[in-house]
């Protein structure tokens, strides 16, 4: 691995305690990034950046007004088309989620609250999306036990009345207990969808915290299927502080957890794989720096076929930094660190990785006002993606000399060969 930081993006807005980079995330070339507490009156605001043909990220204009005390970009998700954002203050802190289309120059298009949520629900505290699919956590309601929401975009494009998921409601065809949330589960806390399966973090469930997977069937309905704790749990890991499922795979962020040479708060990231009908804990990753810091490894994370991004906004005094593991050399791992980073910056709040990409928040960065924010992008120039047989590969996305490789493990799967990029 080659990453090297690219880009520092800044916001165009410049107000102290705005906290840009609070969410990011990023896919092909496109890229989001939060700015929740933007002005005075918290109203918040996001901002879209595409990759041009030069490899610089250029901020793309939008016209996005909201109310008072919205927090808009508090969480963030960008899936292709579509973009999902999170407004956690909106209506006494009921909630709002917007939905973003990139057809309409990334306007949005459609605004969702929930009506049967009190104040201080705190709807779109964590939000996914996948093609069509967007879930939404909400992780104080009902006193702490949490929900979430599903929606499924139809044309326009218009989400569809949203399906409840408390999940307490009876699974006669599920063999796994079924969940009923106590207050302080907080069931919401983290989401992720990809396919058929939505992952659900609850920090507070069962002490250690715990990860409810729930699976979507022909019908295009949603039930519960599994849920996971972590092989060596103790209480207040906060396992399931942040997921990210992708494949067969899903990573869960412990932030909280304890590390085995007995620094608090160091935090671990268990990766899961579902093979033979079940979800099944394969492997864990912790910080490697053991100098008794308040690490907060796992505070957030993100995968593709390719890496793991783990951020971890504590280390080295709350600088922060981004763990990349890379699959496909048994998870080696990069360091990602900001070279002007100060004390307090917390680069790794937010992390978001897609080919290779990878983009990191540092909410309370200075450079152009107190905690303003900033965001990096990072950059493997000797990219390797995995690519399907037939070779036909988009290369434009690609660094000039980039090399490609593409691996074969049957008849029908893939081969690894050098491929240059020769544009």
């Amino acid at each position: 691995m080659a990453f090297k930081e690219t880009q520092k993006l800044l916001p165009t807005t410049v107000e102290a305690n705005m906290q840009y980079g609070f969410s990011v995330d990023i896919d092909g070339s496109y890229a989001i990034v939060g700015n929740p507490y933007q002005d005075a009156a918290d109203r918040g605001e996001i901002y879209f950046y595409k990759r041009n043909d030069n490899g610089l990220w250029e901020e793309i204009s939008i016209n996005t007004t909201v109310i008072n005390n919205t927090a808009m970009g508090y969480s963030t998700a960008i899936h292709k088309n579509l973009a999902v954002v999170g407004g956690i203050g909106y209506s006494n802190c009921k909630g709002r989620i917007f939905l973003f289309n990139s057809d309409d120059g990334w306007s949005s298009t459609f605004a969702a609250s929930e009506p049967g949520l009190a104040d201080d629900s705190q709807f779109g505290f964590s939000v996914d999306i996948y093609n069509r699919w967007v879930v939404a956590g909400s992780n104080i309601s009902d006193n702490n036990k949490g929900s979430i929401r599903i929606f499924k975009v139809i044309e326009n494009p218009v989400p569809a009345v949203p399906q409840v998921l408390y999940g307490f409601s009876e699974v006669t065809d599920s063999p796994f207990t079924i969940f009923n949330p106590q207050e302080g589960d907080f069931f919401g806390s983290s989401v992720a969808i990809y396919e058929d399966w939505i992952a659900v973090g609850a920090t507070g469930s069962q002490n250690t915290g715990a990860v409810y997977i729930y699976q979507k069937d022909e019908n295009d309905e949603w039930s519960i299927f599994e849920i996971l704790l972590p092989s060596d749990g103790v209480n207040n890991d906060q396992f399931g502080y942040s997921v990210s499922l992708f494949g067969n795979n899903l990573a869960v962020g412990a932030r909280s957890k304890t590390s085995a040479l007995g620094d608090q708060f160091a935090g671990t990231v268990y990766l899961f794989t579902y093979s033979g009908g079940s979800w099944q804990e394969v492997n864990k990753f912790e910080p490697i720096n053991d100098d008794n810091e308040t690490n907060y490894f796992g505070t957030s994370v993100d995968m593709d076929d390719n890496y793991i991004a783990i951020g971890s906004p504590g280390a080295d005094g709350s600088i922060g930094q981004i763990d990349l593991l890379y699959k496909y050399r048994n998870w080696e791992r990069k360091i990602l660190s900001y070279s002007g980073g100060t004390a307090n910056d917390k680069f790794g709040n937010s992390v978001g990785v897609s080919q290779n990409f990878a983009i990191g928040g540092m909410p309370n960065n200075d450079e152009i006002a107190t905690d303003a924010g900033a965001a990096l992008i990072f950059e493997d120039p000797e990219t390797r993606i995995r690519l399907a047989q037939e070779f036909n590969v988009d290369k434009s996305y690609l660094p000039t000399k980039a090399s490609l490789y593409l691996k074969r493990v049957g008849k029908t799967d893939f081969e690894y060969w050098n491929i240059y990029n020769d544009r």
